[in-house]
């Protein structure tokens, strides 16, 4: 893909479309999901030139799985989390109130 090659989509909304490699959780909030396999995913460069470095629902999500496989540092979830308070984290997550998240 580095020398131009990339694969086109052929069918759909984004047909005709050459498809990028972005990070599912953006390595600008988590450096240290840069090279992991799990973190990355195919999509329309359309759809990847849209995105910014939000963090949803999904990221949450992966990022309590990449924490509980031992993929993502306590650091990098809680650099996910932030923005929900602790109680909220705790009861979304089933994190331990005897572990806080700052």
């Amino acid at each position: 893909m580095r020398r131009g090659n990339a694969a086109t989509v052929m069918k759909g909304p984004y047909a005709g479309d050459q498809l990028s490699v972005d990070h599912i959780i953006p390595r600008a909030v988590v450096p240290e999901l840069d090279h992991v396999i799990a973190n990355l995913e195919l999509m329309p460069m359309r759809v990847n030139a849209k995105k910014q470095d939000k963090i949803g629902d999904r990221q949450r999500d992966m990022a309590k799985k990449f924490y509980e496989a031992g993929l993502l540092s306590r650091k990098g979830l809680e650099a996910v989390l932030r923005g929900m308070n602790l109680e909220e984290r705790e009861q979304r997550y089933h994190l331990e109130p005897s572990q806080p998240l700052h």
